[in-house]
């Protein structure tokens, strides 16, 4: 009543605008009740999807969201393998990011599957956007686009579903690699460069009416607004959709508590939605109601978030949240078929063993500062340029083409990344002149070949254009190809 709650519960129904009966055309009244049930007509606008934009004017609230997060944790950054390059090297390259928005790792889950697969949970749009399974998931980023791996690789997308296939359900999971450590925990903040959590993760439950009438507390941590507050003020919520989400129902709404507190913004899509003070899971947060013309004109910030009902979700994606036991526990990922080592390089079929166990450790200070040097020679700038606009039209060649696929592994092609990764961590060492018994020159040219042939015309002309000019670099070092890329003119 006069925009305070009455305790009541009533059918909520969502307007723009607000009209005086008499303007309204009869079929445009809202009855005062429906089935016995109370209405209450309120303003706002259509849902959106919190995904950050690169562009956006406010920063974060959340100090440290760059932070790596080793063991991961719900409640943190998190973003697809996009090329996207370190904070130095975009402001040396002089690129501009160019990235699917990141969102929140909302907690760790498990597949039903037997043995279980350990799974990172989030949102469909945060990735599944591109719709392509199979790629990779970085945290904080994605992958450093001169360096040509992913540094902070942690896992690879698995599956997910949209409202366009479930109007109760925006998820997706992806599986986290061998060997890497986590805790079943949720984030709260990072204090002195100390990581305090927030909640180890307890169980699940379904709201109900009675959390309407008592007006349940809930908590969010997500990377971009960090640990809010609210209250569960609407359950079996339906949209009709918009030009950009599919119509939903069954959705949940929480309103801001303090009201004119920020609960939810952009890059807080896949936060979990937690009972206050309690490890207990109710929802997984996709959205945010977007203003009128009139609360934006006002200044208003207080969004409704919206949520999918966590029994929902893991029905849909058959898993089961990782349930812990005492805080500050580290878990370890276990090795799996098929599962990426977290950390290294897997050697290719065939291909010498560079190191001891059959990886080639990542060194991932060493990597960045090659990247910032490389970056700051005219060459390198200009050939970083070139893998930025090429890397993922290869890697779609390599995965999905079997003659490319074919050429790329019977000529040695990861074995020959390996073997560049290792000039450029160790000075004494230098690129081989031979893969696998065969001159390096001819293997390359083979591959060349095969992007040629089935890549487009632009890929096509680059590596007619520069690939003898990268053959040059076969024996040299680290050091003479650095060399050589700062006497180039680019």
């Amino acid at each position: 009543m006069g925009g305070q709650p009455t305790g009541e519960l009533a059918l909520r129904v969502v307007v723009e605008k607000k009209k005086p009966i008499p303007d309204l055309a009869s079929e445009e009244i809202i009855p005062s009740e429906i089935s016995g049930v109370k209405t209450d007509v309120v303003e706002g606008g259509p849902a959106q999807y919190l995904q950050a934009s690169t562009a956006s004017s406010e920063p974060p609230a959340v100090d440290g969201e760059e932070l790596k997060y080793r063991p991961l944790m719900g409640g943190i950054r998190i973003q697809i393998e996009t090329g996207f390059l370190t904070a130095a090297s975009q402001q040396i390259a002089g690129f501009e990011p160019s990235a699917p928005p990141p969102g929140t790792l909302g907690c760790i889950a498990l597949t039903k599957e037997a043995p279980p697969k350990v799974v990172g949970l989030t949102n469909h749009h945060v990735l599944l956007e591109l719709d392509k399974p199979g790629d990779r998931v970085g945290q904080p980023r994605g992958c450093s686009t001169c360096s040509l791996c992913l540094t902070d690789a942690v896992g690879t997308i698995l599956r997910g579903t949209s409202f366009k296939t479930n109007p109760r359900v925006d998820a997706a999971i992806f599986t986290l690699n061998a060997g890497l450590t986590y805790r079943r925990e949720v984030v709260k903040e990072v204090t002195g460069g100390t990581v305090v959590p927030l909640t180890v993760v307890t169980g699940t439950r379904s709201l109900g009416e009675d959390d309407l009438r008592q007006r349940t507390r809930v908590q969010k941590r997500g990377f971009w607004t960090g640990l809010t507050t609210g209250i569960i003020s609407g359950l079996h919520c339906k949209s009709p959709g918009t030009n950009k989400i599919p119509p939903t129902e069954e959705q949940i709404e929480i309103t801001p508590d303090p009201p004119d507190s920020l609960f939810v913004n952009e890059g807080d899509s896949g936060s979990v939605i937690l009972v206050e003070n309690t490890g207990i899971v109710v929802a997984l947060l996709w959205g945010k109601d977007f203003p009128t013309a009139e609360q934006k004109q006002a200044g208003v910030k207080s969004f409704v978030g919206i949520a999918s009902p966590i029994e929902a979700v893991l029905n849909e994606l058959q898993i089961d949240l990782a349930i812990g036991d005492n805080p500050g526990h580290v878990y370890t990922v276990p090795p799996a078929a098929g599962m990426e080592p977290a950390g290294v390089l897997p050697v290719a079929s065939g291909a010498s063993a560079p190191a001891a166990g059959g990886a080639i450790t990542i060194q991932q200070p060493l990597l960045l500062q090659a990247q910032e040097e490389l970056l700051r020679t005219p060459g390198g700038k200009h050939y970083a340029g070139l893998v930025r606009q090429h890397q993922l039209e290869v890697r779609m060649l390599i995965n999905t083409n079997k003659r490319v696929a074919a050429v790329w592994h019977r000529n040695g092609g990861p074995g020959i990344l390996q073997r560049l990764f290792q000039t450029v961590q160790s000075p004494d060492a230098a690129l081989p002149t031979s893969i696998n018994g065969q001159p390096l020159t001819d293997s390359l040219e083979k591959i060349f070949g095969a992007f040629k042939s089935y890549g487009s015309p632009d890929l096509a002309t680059d590596i007619e254009r520069y690939g003898p000019t990268l053959l040059e670099f076969i024996g040299m070092s680290y050091a003479q190809i650095l060399n050589r890329l700062r006497a180039a003119s680019g």
